[in-house]
């Protein structure tokens, strides 16, 4: 298999953006949508692949699929463990949301807390008390009358 003048240009050209990759990483819009639908991004890099092969561009087909591997590992383990990856946005909505109050769950674990917060109830609805472990015959007989 001989590379042609045309595939070693081309080859240099992906082997460049993949330099970039590399040391700066890939745009978040690339990441995310690799993420969101990597049906559609798996497949859309299969036909460039195949058309570089097609049309002889054997290098820089090659070049293609390693870069593709190397955005797909990127993409599921360093950035979406990152401050802009899907993991860190959820983290940030977490921490403004009062559900997840680090303070409430210490102070359950401690027992120092003995009715449920009203972060886990819908509005309007009292605080119920919290499950003892084990749990209580009267509070075995309330589960199962279905009774708060």
């Amino acid at each position: 298999m001989l590379a042609s003048p045309k595939d070693i240009t081309a080859s240099l050209a992906v082997l460049a953006v993949y330099m970039i990759v590399a040391l700066v990483g890939a745009p978040p819009r690339v990441m995310d949508s690799l993420l969101a639908y990597p049906l559609v991004v798996r497949g859309a890099w299969l036909l460039v692949v195949i058309g570089a092969a097609y049309y002889k561009y054997y290098m820089t087909a090659v070049l293609i699929a390693v870069l593709g591997l190397h955005i797909a590992m990127d993409a599921r383990s360093s950035y979406i463990f990152s401050n802009a990856g899907i993991m860190g946005q959820y983290a940030e909505l977490q921490r403004n949301d009062p559900r997840f109050a680090g303070s409430l769950d210490v102070k359950v674990a401690d027992g120092a807390l003995n009715m449920d917060p009203p972060r886990w109830l819908d509005p309007g609805q009292s605080p119920l008390p919290l499950l003892l472990f084990p749990p209580s015959i009267d509070q075995l007989e309330k589960i199962q009358s279905n009774v708060a």
